[in-house]
């Protein structure tokens, strides 16, 4: 029996659910399955970029501190970049460890080991190493430097090289593995996310989807035999794939767009139906593990693309039409409140896409909150809330809004008893959640409401703003053959030049990261407390510590989220202080630098502080593609 039958039937034990499926292809006794197959190159590799790395540490410690040197350093960081490309896909997929070492972001990252204690990281990996060679005099200036970096890719490489020997692949793996590596080139791999300021991004985007062909190749005859016209439209789209990104591709031309629209999502599309055309187990079957991504979803911009219940409190939640009806008359109902004045609605108007047009909302004493009001719609697709990242899922984030001294400023016992005396609200929770014994399941007033209910049911109704049916999105998923000019280059300068989309990912346009969509960022910017700022004044740095305030450390102070930029022609002013009012005025900040750029002193600064060099006809380019992500389906119709 082979090992990859031991670890299916291991996991049909642990998780009762039958991994046997129809082989991929047709393995006799002296037939390889492909993912033995895979599994041999994978180690091969592993070995050979181990090696790779010893040997490029001995060449930087010997290339000569002048313009050859330099040229032959950056030649080396683009083999080893090149080499980590031909198997991107696997090391993320099954070492996501090792990954996070070798092709990190070249920025400080915080371990943290529990939520009190935590280990700043030092920029480690190619991308770092990649920016380091691209410093002025490499060589005679960073040696030591680049050591260290040479150094500790290869500890990485080589520990990697060690594991690959006991790794278990089988048929789902590969497929997802294969599936996330598209999600990866369309979402970052196009974007210069991870080879900023260099012309290597489309080369190595290429690289990538060819290193899929091999592997794509092992289940052709199984496919063929199953469904032959899926098999060709499988090979004819990377083919198409990959005659769209040209091997000298202009990054500043390239079409992202025609790109996506026409071979990206295509190609995303037949691995999905080879997926299920073989009989492959999905990642469905080992229920009650979950994803963000969903196994059936053939488009990146497909509206179950992402499931907004994995973000969820409760483990296994899923859509409940009457708990998000509940949850909408809640939310309109100023009963939470301490005074019964104010409702979620106050700060968050449907018809400013869930925000208020405030810098700052009103506070309930008096005076003003100290951050603007987020929009609501995608704010579901987070693995974090508040513009400090405070917590982790909406249900905790209602909580501290409903106990805060200056929003709702109530008691969760005195709201339980409105709602228990109300003459609507008791059956309203029975109905949305006695089923599911989330009320306790006695039919008495006290355990008709609970906290849980509450906040599952006001989550439920913001889990329900998720419209994707903007012109974008139309467009872009084949719907449409119409969209303005102005917003289809705007798209690709988003995401091309003006490397808006290396902070705000597709398809939500926030920071949930790609391909697994699970981790969110924070950026620290260098917001000043008003942009432009008013004649007769000078540029202020925002005193807010933001994420510092909570995870008490360098590296995060005056860090905020990244929000979703779906709908921002409806929710200025814009910032987490509201002190730009216009999204010219936010491009204007952008194209400068942030508040490095502008002169002001942000050490920890994560935006790039030179100026993007965007002409006034590009910004407002970018700013018809934002518009084109407005989607006020049902807006308009929300309250009660």
């Amino acid at each position: 029996m082979s090992h990859r039958l031991i670890s299916n039937l291991v996991f049909g034990l642990l998780f009762g659910v039958s991994f046997m499926g129809a082989p991929a292809a047709s393995a006799t006794h002296n037939q390889r399955e492909p993912a033995d197959v895979v599994e041999a190159r994978y180690a091969t590799f592993a070995t050979a970029l181990a090696k790779q790395t010893t040997k490029f540490k001995s060449t930087v410690e010997t290339l000569p501190a002048n313009a050859e040197g330099t040229r032959l350093l950056r030649r080396e960081v683009a083999k080893l970049r090149a080499a980590y490309k031909t198997m991107e896909y696997l090391v993320d997929y099954a070492h996501p460890g090792a990954s996070a070492r070798l092709n990190p972001a070249p920025l400080e990252r915080a371990d943290m080991t529990s939520p009190d204690a935590m280990t700043i990281l030092q920029p480690e990996g190619l991308q770092i190493m990649l920016e380091t060679a691209y410093e002025d005099n490499p060589l005679s200036e960073h040696r030591e430097t680049l050591l260290w970096q040479a150094a500790r890719l290869e500890i990485a490489a080589h520990e990697l090289a060690k594991s690959v020997t006991t790794t278990v692949l089988d048929d789902r793996m590969l497929f997802e593995a294969m599936q996330a590596q598209v999600i990866r080139i369309m979402a970052t791999g196009i974007t210069g996310f991870d080879a900023p300021a260099t012309e290597l991004s489309l080369p190595e985007a290429r690289i990538a989807l060819e290193s899929l062909r091999p592997t794509i190749a092992l289940y052709l005859p199984a496919l063929k035999a199953k469904d032959p016209k899926l098999a060709r439209r499988v090979i004819a789209s990377l083919d198409a794939a990959l005659m769209m990104i040209p091997a000298r591709a202009n990054f500043d031309t390239f079409d992202r767009l025609t790109f996506i629209r026409n071979a990206g999502n295509p190609l995303y599309a037949t691995l999905i139906d080879a997926h299920h055309a073989l009989g492959i187990t999905t990642f469905d079957d080992l229920a009650p593990l979950r994803r963000p991504v969903s196994t059936t979803a053939r488009n990146l911009f497909a509206p179950n693309f992402l499931d907004p219940y994995y973000y969820s409190l409760t483990v296994g939640d899923k859509p409940n039409k009457a708990a998000a009806e509940l949850g909408r008359k809640l939310f309109f109902d100023p009963i939470l409140s301490g005074d019964e004045k104010r409702s979620c609605a106050t700060c968050h108007d449907p018809r400013r896409a869930f925000t208020d047009g405030l810098p700052k909302s009103p506070a309930l004493t008096g005076g003003l909150l100290p951050r603007n009001s987020p929009s609501l719609t995608h704010a579901a697709y987070q693995g974090a809330q508040f513009w400090d990242m405070r917590e982790t899922t909406l249900e905790r984030q209602i909580i501290h809004v409903i106990s805060g001294a200056e929003e709702f400023r109530n008691d969760f016992l005195v709201i339980l008893n409105r709602l228990e005396k109300h003459p609507e609200y008791p059956a309203l929770f029975r109905a949305a959640f006695a089923e599911q014994g989330t009320t306790g399941g006695a039919d008495t007033s006290v355990s008709l409401v609970k906290l849980a209910a509450l906040t599952k049911a006001l989550s439920h109704y913001v889990r329900s703003l998720d419209n994707w049916g903007s012109p974008f999105d139309r467009y872009v998923r084949g719907e449409s053959e119409f969209l303005d000019p102005a917003a289809k280059r705007g798209f690709n300068l988003f995401m091309g030049k003006a490397a808006c989309a290396t902070c705000h990912f597709p398809p939500t346009f926030g920071g949930i990261v790609p391909p697994k969509y699970i981790d969110t960022e924070s950026e620290v910017l260098g917001v000043p407390e008003s942009f432009p700022a008013a004649p007769g004044t000078t540029l202020r740095f925002d005193g807010d510590l933001g994420r510092g305030l909570v995870h008490q450390n360098a590296i995060f102070q005056r860090a905020f989220k990244t929000p979703s930029i779906r709908n921002a022609e409806l929710t200025g002013p814009y910032m987490h202080n509201g002190g730009m009012n216009t999204l010219e005025a936010v491009m204007d900040f952008y194209n400068a630098g942030g508040g490095v750029g502008l002169g002001l002193d942000v050490p920890n600064q994560t935006l790039p502080s030179d100026s993007l060099g965007l002409t006034k006809r590009e910004i407002g380019d970018i700013i018809a593609f934002m518009k084109s992500l407005t989607d006020t389906t049902g807006l308009g119709t929300q309250r009660p």
